[in-house]
């Protein structure tokens, strides 16, 4: 899938079926997922349950509908089902940040980190200058 104009995304996020949309990408509700694969079992091709969720599909490659519905089905079998979000299962996150109690201990924090970057670039200099006098 390319990029989606601005119109194109504002389009899609206005669809009940649509969860999210960014520029590259668009999520779908568990809910729509659930009642595609239902639909698709009951004989309807990928195209026309897209179509009839109000999806435009040349918005997207030739085969998108069926590539979904393909994924979708693997992750109703082998992974647990549609409804788990899976992105960031795995992830430990972020790192978290040196948590402050006040004002006054950030103030104290950033000057004691400002001071030690100050000697660090001293001591940078100093070996600078060390090496270009040989």
């Amino acid at each position: 899938m390319g990029s989606l104009s601005e119109r194109d995304r504002r389009d899609l996020e206005k669809n009940p079926n649509v969860l999210k949309v960014t520029q590259s990408n668009v999520a779908y509700t568990p809910e729509f997922k659930v009642r595609a694969l239902r639909l698709r079992e009951e004989g309807q091709t990928p195209s026309q349950i897209f179509k009839d969720a109000g999806i435009n599909l040349s918005l997207f490659g030739v085969d998108y509908a069926k590539k979904c519905l393909q994924r979708w089905e693997k992750m109703s079998t082998q992974e647990g089902g549609l409804k788990k979000d899976r992105r960031g299962s795995k992830s430990t996150g972020r790192p978290k940040g040196k948590k402050l109690k006040s004002a006054e201990d950030e103030i104290a924090y950033l000057r004691a980190e400002n001071d030690f970057l100050k000697k660090l670039r001293a001591l940078e200099a100093k070996y600078a200058n060390k090496k270009s006098s040989r």
